[in-house]
């Protein structure tokens, strides 16, 4: 018989990624936090279903997927 082999670009691969809960602290932007995580400001406000990126408040909790290396 046949096997079927897919072979895709790395850059495809799923990347493995660990939760880390970020707590809001005056001064922070969304893009502030994505910078410090690695991540992209759409990334986060995927994962936390935020819609506009300058609603985010002092102390509220986002979820943050970093990768792991």
């Amino acid at each position: 018989g046949y096997q079927t082999v897919i072979t895709m670009p790395l850059k495809d691969m799923p990347k493995l990624r660990k939760l880390t809960i970020h707590k809001v602290k005056s001064g922070q932007s969304l893009s502030s936090i994505a910078k410090k995580y690695g991540v992209t400001n759409q990334e986060i406000m995927d994962w936390n279903k935020i819609k506009d990126p300058n609603l985010i408040r002092i102390n509220q909790k986002l979820k943050i997927y970093k990768e792991v290396k």
